[in-house]
């Protein structure tokens, strides 16, 4: 089974984490820290989600909160956030850090206060790095109070929320790739990553608000990890803008469900030129035989990508649904029923007011890999996925393919085969097995319901679902 990018329609500055078989994930919202909460790593906006901490409006971190990401450390969750004093003024962005009160991601944080050196300049994009039992903070930051480049520093840390040492410069932009569309020049979006011996800082560079976003590497192999001498910098980008995606960068790394891959979490632009309009996307990568990350190229929107390892098995949740048992479909968007209508010939899928018809019930089928089949009550075919439509893309000479469903006898086609992911609230997004699309209930109805097509990877209401046994 696959899934196409975008995993996330809209977001910037992407952070993921994997712990005790769950992804957590947060993004830049400007106004508030949110996160996820999912098995799944692609389907992570189908989870659950929580507001864990909206910031007063007269403090030093009220507006502007960039790029906040967390570490599980010593029993408690830390966030790391970058903000300012005031709206739409990004000259006094300093790095902050939250606390959680428990051991629940989701749950209740306190402000610790600002993480800084003795210089105290501006910072952003900080993270933490484990060494020899010791903690380290890696962040981007200026070298004055004047916004010429921006650079990554390194200092260690006394407990999670303390630096203890003066700064020390590991990287400035210097290569033409990281000085595109500068000034002022970029080095930022610091991410870590161990392997074996190695240490690896992976980071953002050259302007993000241009296509020439691209990520670089500094590479520790043992020494004095806060010597500069000891850190290597690739000579060329290790991942840039290809096969039509466009300023890949800020990335986060994490391992597949079963713990056999490892993946890129990254935002790109939504097209060429937009951009800090970006949306967030996900691809496997390799490890070279020196122990470096190969990232390859970013694959196109739209190409089926097979599911990280492990992550098919997710759709087993379908012990929730018994095979003997009729169910109607609830729409979260309106609380309307789905429902099969036929007129004139022509099959629509639709919304609409329950009212105990035959129409509006549905038998589901268990398949193998956890796939399942759709079956109506009323009319005895299964829910089938229609793909011989075209409309011409208005941005490129390109077409782009329309996807129809419709109601058939079972052939055991993939575009007859559906996955149920369930978060815990119960809710279910109905995954094609052929596209990796979903169920989807359109904004604009009429005096009858709401129709219902296929669309990719939304994360809203309109396209979740529960599954009500009929009595």
């Amino acid at each position: 089974m696959t899934f196409t990018n975008p995993i996330m329609e809209k977001g910037a500055d992407p952070w993921m984490y994997y712990k005790d078989g769950y992804y957590y994930y947060t993004h830049t919202t400007g106004n508030n820290i949110t996160i996820w909460k999912s098995k799944s790593m692609t389907n992570i906006g189908a989870g659950e989600f929580s507001v864990v901490w909206t910031p007063p409006h007269d403090r030093p971190y009220s507006f502007n909160i960039w790029a906040p990401h967390f570490h599980f450390l010593n029993g408690k969750w830390y966030i790391y956030f970058a903000a300012g004093p005031n709206y739409g003024d990004f000259s006094h962005q300093r790095i902050w850090v939250l606390e959680s009160k428990t051991e629940d991601a989701l749950g209740d944080y306190v402000m610790k206060g600002q993480i800084k050196d003795a210089s105290d300049k501006w910072a952003i994009d900080g993270t933490v790095i484990q060494y020899d039992g010791r903690m380290y903070f890696a962040w981007s930051g200026w070298e004055g109070d004047v916004n010429i480049a921006q650079s990554i520093y390194i200092a260690p840390m006394s407990n999670p929320w303390t630096i203890s040492g003066n700064r020390v410069l590991l990287s400035k932009p210097e290569y033409i790739w990281e000085k595109r569309g500068g000034p002022p020049y970029i080095n930022e979006g610091t991410r870590v990553m161990y392997r074996n011996d190695k240490i690896h800082i992976i980071y953002s560079a050259s302007g993000s608000w241009t296509d020439y976003y691209c990520l670089g590497r500094l590479t520790f192999s043992g020494g004095d990890i806060l010597d500069p001498k000891a850190w290597v910098k690739s000579k060329e980008p290790v991942f840039e803008s290809s096969n039509n995606v466009f300023g890949p960068g800020h990335a986060s790394f994490v391992k597949s469900p079963d713990g056999t891959e490892d993946w890129i979490i990254y935002h790109a632009a939504r097209f060429s030129g937009s951009g800090w309009d970006r949306n967030v996307r996900a691809q496997r990568f390799i490890w070279n035989d020196d122990d470096t990350p190969y990232f390859g190229e970013p694959f196109s929107e739209g190409i089926p990508i097979e599911l990280p390892s492990g992550e098919l098995a997710l759709f087993e949740d379908i012990n929730r649904i018994q095979e003997d048992k009729i169910y109607k479909i609830m729409s979260r968007k309106d609380d309307l029923a789905l429902e099969l209508k036929i007129e004139d010939s022509h099959i629509s899928l639709m919304t609409t007011k329950w009212e105990n018809q035959k129409s509006q019930m549905w038998k589901i089928s268990a398949l193998e890999n956890g796939l399942v089949s759709i079956t109506s009550v009323e009319y005895g075919s299964v829910m089938t996925l229609r793909n011989d439509k075209y409309e011409k893309n208005e941005k490129e000479s390109e077409t782009n393919q329309l996807y129809d469903i419709t109601f058939e006898n079972y052939q055991g086609s993939n575009e007859q085969k559906w996955g149920l992911v369930f978060n815990p609230s119960g809710y279910v997004r109905i995954v094609s097995a052929s596209t990796g699309e979903k169920l989807y209930v359109a904004t604009k109805g009429s005096d009858i319901g709401y129709p219902v097509t296929l669309q990719p990877n939304r994360h809203l209401k309109s396209d979740m679902w529960k599954f009500i046994e009929v009595k």
